[in-house]
């Protein structure tokens, strides 16, 4: 996870700074490529947090490998005749996530790896 900086003259000694790591961005202006790095981290730092906090509001924990594994459950309201498929890490509706009527539905807290969450947020609640 590197961390990119990019440092540019604007106008009467000011700096503007572009600091990323991943897909975070900070860019802030300041009065010495010093200060406006110092700022853009200070950016980059609140947008990192922000992330990972709404992360863990919506339900889901970060964990380093994969542990959700796919299971079937016959919905009821249509006679058994047609299934729902979920992720969770063990069998049952407690703690798992999976396509309904209104989109992805969580239920609980599911542990997924930084990726999964990537991709199921970038798709699903954007």
């Amino acid at each position: 996870m590197n961390i990119r900086s990019t440092v540019k003259p604007i106008i009467n000694s000011l700096f503007s700074a572009e600091v990323t790591r991943e897909e975070f961005r900070g860019t802030a202006i300041g009065e010495s490529p010093e200060d406006a790095e110092l700022k853009a981290i200070e950016w980059l730092k609140r947008e990192v947090e922000i992330h990972y906090k709404q992360q863990e509001e919506i339900g889901f924990e970060l964990v380093d490998f994969n542990v959700l594994q796919v299971f079937r459950t016959a919905i009821q309201i249509s006679a058994e005749i047609a299934d729902h498929y979920y992720l969770s890490e063990k069998p049952g509706l407690d703690d798992s996530v999976g396509w309904g009527p209104r989109g992805l539905e969580l239920r609980g807290k599911v542990r997924v790896t930084s990726e999964q969450f990537e991709r199921m947020f970038e798709k699903y609640c954007y």
